[in-house]
């Protein structure tokens, strides 16, 4: 219901309601006409008990439509406009899962059954600090890459339901759409490994041959990260996405 108070022409809506509202209450007190209006054509208005009728009938109009306005628009509107959210947060989520808890099995876990937690912005914002370090365990590179590849096709199917919400959602989510297909872009580029090299793998620095393939992960998960925030941001979700 807060949308309500968030939307221009919500909140116009509901200012011409409580008007009228407060115009009915008034009319039916019937209060003494003001002196200087008596005998007056608008004094004869406010006091004809057929003109009274009408402007009453008129705003109690104006009451009924809005009252079943939010009981067959606004509200199934408000609950659909919820489902396609959670709908597009366990895609999203099902990415950043698998990095924040190194799921190795995180591509296979249908969507009913993500785990959102990831989706806070303060938490986000961490990690996107800590990629820029380039320090990551390529483990949970691994595993956002492995989910990414297998979800960038979900990504693109579900533009509909967000172009179902706003342009500015559609517009947003085809921002994540492009930053999950250059993540998956990486899938399958994986350096070989021989034998001597393979002891140098968790080892963080130059000398590890996987240390540039880690560096574009952690580039492609950043860039992820920072337009999930800020779709968390326009979806008003943050912290409390549960």
């Amino acid at each position: 219901m807060l949308t309500i108070f968030r939307d221009k022409y919500e909140r116009l809506l509901l200012i011409l309601s409580l008007f009228s509202l407060f115009a009915l209450v008034f009319s039916a007190v019937r209060f003494p006409l003001i002196p200087f209006l008596e005998n007056s054509l608008v004094g004869e208005l406010l006091t004809s008990d057929r003109y009274v009728s009408i402007f009453e009938n008129l705003l109690i109009g104006i009451l009924s439509a809005y009252f079943f306005y939010i009981l067959n628009n606004l509200l199934p509107r408000q609950k659909q406009k919820k489902d396609n959210l959670r709908i597009l947060n366990l895609c999203l989520a099902s990415v950043l899962d698998s990095y924040k808890r190194v799921r190795v099995y995180g591509h296979e876990t249908a969507l009913p059954y993500v785990n959102t937690e990831c989706l806070n912005i303060n938490w986000l914002k961490i990690q996107i600090s800590d990629l820029k370090r380039h320090d990551k365990n390529g483990l949970e590179l691994k595993f956002a890459l492995d989910t990414a590849y297998t979800r960038k096709n979900d990504f693109e199917n579900l533009l509909q339901i967000a172009s179902n919400i706003s342009p500015d959602h559609a517009a947003k989510w085809l921002e994540l759409i492009d930053k999950v297909r250059l993540l998956s872009e990486n899938y399958g580029l994986q350096p070989n490994i021989n034998v001597e090299q393979k002891k140098l793998i968790n080892i963080r620095n130059t000398n590890n041959p996987l240390h540039s393939h880690y560096k574009n992960l952690e580039f492609r998960i950043m860039e992820l990260m920072e337009v999930t925030v800020e779709w968390l941001e326009m979806c008003s979700l943050g912290s409390n996405e549960k």
